[in-house]
């Protein structure tokens, strides 16, 4: 989930952006299942030396594409290309060139407000050989409830490479009072309006870059859209939640 770089570690925002930064790979995860989540995709761009792995996003519908605003903001839409199908993001069997970037009006890339976003398929994505489309909650998951976060970021904080295969990892969700803690700082209280935060205190596991724009699941339902951390992915994680978002992102 790094925004307009592929595989380099996050810069830190500086004090606007209240110490969170945008997500980037699972750190403490393991292996993905093809359950874990039917309906992962990786967002690539066309660079230097041809298309690699940005952020990650899950499949909407045939067309549409969810993933963290902060992924695509400033991206050529001719550059954009979204892989699905599998778990291997270097084998993944299904493409399509993008049509359309579509950034929440309220976006704030200082602080990661907002950080939702829809693409537009030229290729229409079909339920089939294990791929499923998403079920957006209706509600924030419970404080203290375990969500399922998945991506291709990095697994090591002090490392630049990133996995091949699918990461997943559980992460208990905190009470809105212990997130806006974690990231507000003195004279700037962190409204976590739209918005949560997952993963154990001592960061054992957390989402790192590249991993930003993936789901966060729970009971079958994403609860949320992965959006960011702080420096070093070693606060608890942030999400945009998807019952908020629910009907912007599906009237889009």
């Amino acid at each position: 989930m790094l925004r307009k770089v592929v595989v380099c570690a996050v810069a830190v925002l500086g004090s606007a952006a209240l110490n969170a930064v945008p997500a980037t790979a699972i750190v403490g995860g393991s292996p993905a299942t093809p359950e874990s989540a039917p309906y992962q995709v990786s967002v690539q761009s066309e660079g230097w030396l041809g298309k690699s792995h940005v952020c990650g996003g899950f499949l909407l519908s045939a067309n549409k594409v969810i993933t963290a605003a902060h992924c695509v903001d400033g991206a050529a839409v001719p550059k954009l290309e979204v892989q699905w199908g599998g778990l291997n993001r270097d084998k993944l069997p299904m493409s399509s060139s993008v049509t359309k970037i579509t950034i929440h009006p309220q976006y704030n890339s200082a602080d990661l407000a907002n950080d939702v976003a829809v693409l537009t398929l030229s290729k229409s994505a079909t339920e089939a050989d294990g791929v499923k489309f998403a079920r957006l909650a209706t509600s924030d998951p419970a404080t203290g409830a375990d969500v399922t976060v998945t991506g291709w970021g990095r697994n090591q904080r002090d490392s630049t490479n990133v996995p091949q295969q699918l990461q997943a990892a559980q992460l208990p969700v905190l009470s809105r009072d212990s997130c806006a803690a974690v990231y507000s700082e003195p004279g700037a209280p962190f409204d976590t309006t739209g918005r949560f935060c997952a993963g154990p205190a001592n960061s054992e596991k957390a989402v790192c870059n590249g991993d930003g724009g993936g789901p966060a699941v729970l009971g079958g339902a994403v609860f949320g859209i992965t959006s960011g951390g702080g420096p070093g992915c070693e606060k608890p994680s942030l999400f945009s939640s998807a019952s908020y978002f629910k009907r912007w992102l599906e009237s889009q």
